[in-house]
Order: C-alpha cells, then structure tokens, then sequence
C-alpha cells in the first residue's frame, strides 16, 4: 500500500504487487486537501515556538479509512517561531490534536486535554497551561522508603525512579489522574491524584504491601537447568506468539530472568491465584 502527501494534499491509497513484477510506475494524485491548522500558545496568550504537537484519529467517530491511517505513519510536528503548524492532506474524520511545550516528556502530551476538530472545519487555537508536578512518597508496610519503583499515570508509559528515600516527582498537565505504583517487591497500588497547574501537588506518603513470592526453577526437558530464561507471572498473561508474553496487556504480571543454575524469584505478588510460564528464544 502506497500513499502520498505534502502541504497541497493527499493521495488515495494506491495497491501494487511487486512479487509479479519488479518494477512498477504508480501515480498518486494528490487531490485531498484537507488540514488542519493554527497555533499553539501559552496559558496567558503568547505563542509557544517549538511546541510539539500530535493529531490522532478519536477512537468514536474518527476517520473511517484506517488503513490511509496506517500507511500514513503517526502525524507528529512542531510549531514555528510564531506558534504555528500545519497537518496538510489528511483522511476526512474527527481527530484529537494534543500539544505541549518542547521539554515536555510523551506523557504529558498524551495527558493534555487536546481539541476536536476535522480537515475541513476552521482553524484552531490549543492552550498548554502550565506545568505542574505530582510529588510524594513511597514506603513500604515497615517504614521503609521503597528504593526501586515506577510511576504511571493513567494509560501512559510508567517512569522508573530509584532513590534513597523514595521520594519522586512526576510532570503533568493540570489534571485529575489514576496513579499506579509499582516494583519488584511489592504488590502494585494504585490512587486517584487532583494535579494542579503550574505548582507542585504533594499527595503525600503512599504506603505499599511487600506481597507474596514465587519462587523455583526452570529446566528443559532433559531436567537441565536453563540460565537466562524469562519467567512471567501473573492473574491473566496473554500473548501473541513472538514474546513469552504482552506485558502491557497482561494484569498484575511481573518478569524476571533465571541465573545460571535456573533459579529465578518473583515477589510483590497479592494472594491469589496466578499463572506462571517460562520460555527462551528458540
């Protein structure tokens, strides 16, 4: 599948099949012109240059040529000196357009509120208010500080933190959001977190519960010990076949890999029934 684009317009999706010949001429007009356009800017009004700025279909009533969408590759830029940006021949449907400020990570592009709006409507205007941070504790049932652990907000990627006094501070947009702890020795904990715009929310110390272990071998059929073998477990792994197993759609799952005699431990598990495999490449 072949498609083609540039400021002036997009093309249809074109199909060729280079198993029956190796050379072929494909010619894609680009006859949709449809964009989306304006300008990012701060809270108070100016212009945010360098912005970075994201377009996605919305999951209900987004584009309907999904294949155009995955051909095309992700619609991602950033703004000019005067705030600017341009998405030119895009696929007629609803999309959501997310911006943030050029230091911002990917989470709080995604987190960011974004604005509605299709190929053909008017230009938009996207507010980025400003930054504001969730800062806390983490400590385990004992009083320990918890020296290893991640920190999720909704359905972004977790950020590893290792400290000495598990402290952490994690950049958001303003905002009300589930936040997931977790670790390797520790059952996972989740909590509702109010953000505030530009200033620190502190939510204070949360406490997690060290949890149960699994521990054991993994041999091959011979009753060998395999070294370095991934072990997974948790209460629904699933899988497509190339991994052991998806961690991001597998539920309270945890991974490790076995030393050299094959022994592996896996920890912070609640007390409940789990699934428990094991595999190697090859």
């Amino acid at each position: 599948d072949l498609v083609a684009w540039n400021d002036s317009g997009e093309s249809a999706i074109a199909t060729t099949a280079l198993a029956a010949q190796r050379d072929q001429t494909v010619k894609l007009p680009l006859d949709n012109p449809g964009a989306i356009t304006r300008t990012v800017v701060d809270n108070p009004g100016p212009p945010i240059a360098d912005a970075q700025v994201i377009a996605s279909p919305e999951l209900t009533g987004g584009t309907a040529d999904r294949a155009a969408w995955a051909v095309r590759g992700a619609q991602e830029t950033t703004t000019d000196q005067g705030g600017a940006f341009r998405f030119a021949g895009l696929p007629d449907g609803s999309y959501r357009v997310h911006a943030a400020r050029p230091s911002a990570s990917e989470a709080e592009i995604w987190l960011s509120a974004g604005v509605t709006t299709t190929p053909h409507a008017a230009p938009i205007k996207i507010v980025v208010p400003a930054d504001g941070r969730a800062i806390g504790k983490i400590e385990l049932a004992d009083g320990k500080p918890a020296t290893a652990f991640t920190i999720t907000l909704d359905n972004t990627r977790p950020l590893p933190f290792v400290t000495n006094d598990g402290a952490f501070a994690v950049p958001a947009v303003a905002g009300t959001y589930e936040l997931t702890v977790a670790g390797p020795g520790f059952v996972t904990t989740t909590k509702q977190v109010p953000l505030a715009e530009g200033k620190d929310s502190d939510i204070g110390t949360i406490t997690v519960i060290a949890g149960r272990s699994i521990s054991g071998r993994v041999l091959d059929e011979n009753g060998t010990p395999v070294g370095h073998a991934t072990v997974a477990a948790g209460a629904l792994l699933t899988g497509g076949g190339a991994d052991l197993y998806i961690k991001s759609e597998s539920i309270a799952a945890k991974d490790t890999e076995t030393d050299a005699q094959g022994n592996f431990v896996l920890a912070g598990f609640p007390p409940a029934t789990l699934t428990v495999i094991a595999g190697k490449p090859d």
